[in-house]
């Protein structure tokens, strides 16, 4: 007997879950909530690092000049990737949990991501 099988009984016979759940759907659901998870996680985790780093940013412009925080921070690699990384984790979380189906809760978000966009092209 596998641990998905023993959780399934287990969760059958305390009505954790309904009767018709199967060891098979478990295995999917719990993947599926992982991979929300792990989404969400990605999303705010590196949406909170993009504004720790524009944080830094401001605190280093002060201090040396806006000519550094533009070319060692603003226009390098790793911040336009992490800039991306935030903007697809996100569309796809947003996707997941359903938010596409709530027009002007989307539209608030392709918003903010057309920002990203137009930012990106006059870089």
């Amino acid at each position: 007997m596998t641990i998905v099988t023993e959780f399934a009984n287990f969760a059958n016979i305390f009505g954790v879950v309904g009767e018709s759940t199967s060891p098979d759907k478990m295995s999917l659901n719990m993947s599926e909530t992982t991979k929300n998870r792990v989404l969400k996680y990605l999303s705010f985790g590196s949406l909170a690092l993009v504004t720790f780093v524009l944080m830094a940013a401001t605190v280093v412009e002060k201090i040396h000049g806006s000519e550094l925080v533009m070319s060692k921070i603003y226009t390098s690699w790793w911040m336009i990737a992490l800039w991306g990384i935030t903007a697809i984790s996100s569309l796809i979380y947003l996707y997941q949990c359903g938010v596409h189906r709530r027009l002007r809760v989307m539209l608030l978000h392709l918003s903010l991501i057309t920002i990203l966009l137009g930012a990106i092209t006059s870089h």
